[in-house]
């Protein structure tokens, strides 16, 4: 659950940030001569996708390797 809800929360924090410095580094160099191409902001699937299952295949590891219940202790009578 952490890993996963860490991986949403990086990716949208990684991209919201990327397209902020394009804009505004696409904005800065529109006053210039000659006029620069501007960078294109396009989202890096195949990255994004390393990203998302990392995280899914750990969860599921620990899934299968973690035992479901707790060993029971007996009760000393005291």
């Amino acid at each position: 659950m952490i890993a996963g809800l860490g991986t949403v929360l990086g990716v949208t924090a990684g991209l919201g940030v990327s397209a902020a410095v394009l804009y505004a580094y696409n904005q800065t160099g529109a006053d210039r001569w000659p006029v620069e191409p501007p960078y294109p902001v396009g989202v890096p699937w195949q990255s994004l996708a390393v990203v998302a299952v990392v995280p899914l295949v750990a969860m599921l590891g620990a899934g299968l390797l973690t035992r479901s219940r707790l060993p029971i202790e007996a009760r000393r009578a005291t």
